[in-house]
């Protein structure tokens, strides 16, 4: 690359790529002092633990924070659930039972209704 490509100020061995809004500020929320964005990503996409290292870590939680995992787990299901229905263009955007009532059904799995 040259100097009449326009490109001449870029270091050798760089690419550019295009972020939405929402995705650079997540991006630069991360970001710490002196960090490049380039950093950043290294960080993040590097930071990856096997499965296996978050076997047994429900047993030391509180029902507590069980019940504010199912939760979260069960409006994050209404959400996904919303989002469809907007795609699809069939939303109603009703509050499901599940979203509104605390599970019951302790220590038993509740498989959430697809939309």
């Amino acid at each position: 690359m040259g100097p009449k490509d326009g490109f001449a100020s870029r270091p050798m061995g760089t690419k550019t790529i295009a972020l939405d809004r929402e995705a650079y500020e997540l991006l630069k929320n991360r970001r710490r002092p002196g960090e490049t964005f380039s950093d950043v990503v290294k960080r993040i996409a590097r930071n990856r633990r096997p499965l296996s290292a978050y076997a047994g870590i429900w047993k030391t939680m509180s029902q507590s924070d069980l019940r504010k995992i199912e939760r979260a787990v069960a409006r994050g299901r209404q959400l996904d659930r919303e989002r469809a229905a907007d795609l699809y263009g069939t939303s109603t955007h009703r509050r499901s039972k599940l979203e509104s009532d605390p599970p019951k059904n302790r220590g038993k799995t509740i498989e959430s209704p697809v939309a």
